[in-house]
């Protein structure tokens, strides 16, 4: 799993270990997240959408651990 920044956009993704090509993209209720999915449905990505909800003391160090258990949360929330 890898996550890069844009902090001037306030965005970030995180890339899943899983490199296929992405099918679709599904936004979360919340619009926070934007999730790749390949042709099976697993996830492929996410767009975090709001990055300053996810960073630590104010700065961009982001929480891996933080960010991958509310990315899992919301994407069972959209499968359903």
């Amino acid at each position: 799993m890898k996550i890069t920044t844009d902090v001037l956009a306030n965005v970030g993704y995180l890339y899943m270990d899983n490199q296929q090509p992405i099918m679709k993209t599904i936004t979360s209720e919340d619009n926070l997240f934007n999730f790749d999915v390949d042709y099976s449905g697993n996830l492929v990505g996410v767009e975090i959408l709001s990055l300053t909800k996810f960073t630590k003391n104010y700065n961009t160090e982001l929480i891996p651990e933080t960010v991958f258990n509310i990315v899992t949360t919301q994407f069972k929330k959209v499968e359903k």
